[in-house]
């Protein structure tokens, strides 16, 4: 084992040690502020270079937000709306406390300090340690560390979100309320589309005649200006079915546009941005509603997705039915996510058992 050597530096005394790296080189690591630290780094290198897990401390000295630069090509073919959405949470929230932190100084504990000290919501910060996570693993697979320190923290819990149901008589009353766009209204809780897929509907995409509707694009808002984007949340176009009701709404706001206009469209002519906010059209048949009716729950245009769901699983579909109607990628995201609507099987099963069982 080499002797530590002692010599000055711009901060004061500091200790240096020769090593030599897997392909036989002499090296000289410098910065240590004591010789027990420069033989304790030496007995590790020593150990890395025999096991094969010798990593050439320059790559370690990486910093983030270079490997971050290299990550970011990996984006290129994803949606606008979602590289907007990394760059928000780098630029606030993951570049100000690692940018400039070498890779190979980061540990499990200081990732897991960060995640505790967050004060936000769970699903945010999740997202925040994706981006920091995927990072690393770029890092990883560059050589530049052996491991990914953020694989393996703890995250926070997302709430259990709580789903709003409506009866077939609220859903009436409700789109009886909305003074602007009730086809829209009716389209929503009757379907389970999404916002941005139902305002990016055509003419030409709605099928009166074999009650089908072909769900392909989507309207999503970037830096606060609607755009469409050629491709759905989960990549795949889907056929959904509506109720004759639905269509005949839908018939009385198609008749007459050319089959590649937009069914609806805002004031200028362009595309529609979601209606959430207070004072909307949405929000005021809401007020109304539940000022008739006690039992009316405070919605928005995403819980009208719940409602359909909750009418699909109340006309007796099958969880495959309702995975396809609302564009889940997996059956078993659509049980897991209305886990409470599918409960009233254990009655079905029972009642059968019992006929088995008597």
């Amino acid at each position: 084992m080499p002797t530590p050597q002692k010599y000055k530096s711009a901060k004061g005394i500091r200790w240096r040690i020769q090593y030599v790296d897997p392909a036989g080189t002499r090296r000289t690591k410098t910065g240590f502020k004591t010789a027990g630290a420069a033989n304790h780094w030496a007995a590790e290198n020593l150990i890395q270079r025999n096991t094969g897990s010798w990593i050439e401390p320059a790559k370690q000295r990486t910093t983030v937000a270079t490997i971050h630069e290299q990550w970011k090509s990996v984006l290129n073919n994803r949606k606008d709306s979602y590289r907007r959405q990394n760059r928000v949470n780098w630029t606030l929230h993951v570049e100000p406390r690692w940018g400039t932190v070498a890779v190979g100084d980061i540990t499990k504990n200081e990732v897991q300090r960060w995640i505790n000290d967050q004060t936000h919501a769970a699903s945010t910060v999740r997202q925040w340690h994706a981006q920091l996570s995927a990072i690393l693993d770029w890092a990883v697979s560059g050589g530049h560390i052996l491991v990914n320190p953020a694989r393996g923290v703890i995250l926070p819990k997302k709430a259990t979100p709580k789903h709003t149901y409506l009866t077939p008589e609220q859903v009436e009353a409700f789109v009886g309320e909305c003074r602007s766009r009730p086809e829209l209204a009716r389209l929503l809780a009757t379907t389970g589309l999404r916002w941005g897929e139902a305002v990016a509907l055509r003419p030409r995409d709605i099928d009166e005649s074999k009650k089908r509707i072909r769900v392909s694009r989507a309207v999503v808002t970037v830096d606060g200006v609607p755009q469409m984007e050629p491709e759905l949340k989960t990549w795949q176009s889907r056929v959904v079915t509506a109720p004759s009701s639905t269509f005949r709404a839908l018939r009385a706001v198609t008749d007459g546009k050319p089959p590649q206009a937009l069914v609806w469209a805002a004031k200028d002519g362009g595309m529609m941005k979601n209606v959430s906010s207070h004072g909307s059209w949405f929000s005021g048949a809401v007020e109304r509603c539940m000022a008739s009716d006690e039992s009316f729950p405070r919605i928005t245009p995403h819980g009208l997705r719940h409602v359909a769901a909750g009418l699909l699983v109340g006309a007796n579909a099958d969880v495959k039915v309702v995975q396809r109607q609302l564009g889940h990628e997996s059956a078993s995201m659509t049980l897991d996510r209305y886990s409470d609507l599918f409960d009233g099987n254990l009655d079905v099963v029972a009642d059968a058992l019992d006929a088995l069982f008597p």
